[in-house]
């Protein structure tokens, strides 16, 4: 009764950057919340972020798992360039975000994961849309004021066409 789609493609990474989870580049990405209907963005957040992620690596119940102390060493040593990527990116994407917002053929408030991936040949940012999610369901909702955040009902009940009366 839904139609999901999950498309996988490997971006290589146009600069060094440190992996955590078994060799995932460790790349900023910003997650925007956008209200569709409003035509704005009502939300940005850091995808990595710090507070979350030192509580994933060191507090969960596998923190002494050795793949969860690298990952903590790995992030934690690169946490402020995530930070002030983020920081530098932050009102770039919400602009550029909230631009496209008239010309999506949606409804709702959603989540965007934006990924920076460096910089092009000609100076311009390689960035990339890599994930979105109802808003309501995203971790991170609590960078959305709790005024703008509005309920979501997903139907999970089809419209069939047609007769639905049985007849022998």
């Amino acid at each position: 009764t839904t139609v999901e789609w999950a498309v996988r493609e490997y971006i290589d990474p146009k600069e060094s950057v440190p992996q955590i989870y078994f060799g995932m580049p460790l790349r900023t990405e910003l997650r925007v919340f956008i209200d569709v209907d409003e035509k704005k963005v009502i939300g940005i957040a850091p995808y990595w972020d710090p507070k979350i992620m030192k509580k994933r690596f060191s507090m969960d119940d596998d923190f002494r798992n050795p793949d969860k102390i690298h990952d903590y060493t790995v992030y934690a040593a690169y946490e402020d360039t995530l930070m002030s990527k983020y920081e530098k990116y932050k009102d770039k994407i919400w602009k550029e975000v909230e631009s496209m917002l008239p010309n999506l053929n949606l409804t709702g408030q959603w989540s965007l994961d934006v990924m920076i991936n460096g910089v092009n040949d000609d100076g311009s940012d390689d960035v990339y849309l890599i994930d979105m999610a109802t808003a309501q369901t995203s971790a991170l909702v609590e960078y959305v004021p709790k005024e703008l955040l509005k309920k979501y009902e997903e139907n999970w009940l089809p419209e069939i066409p047609g007769d639905m009366n049985y007849k022998e």
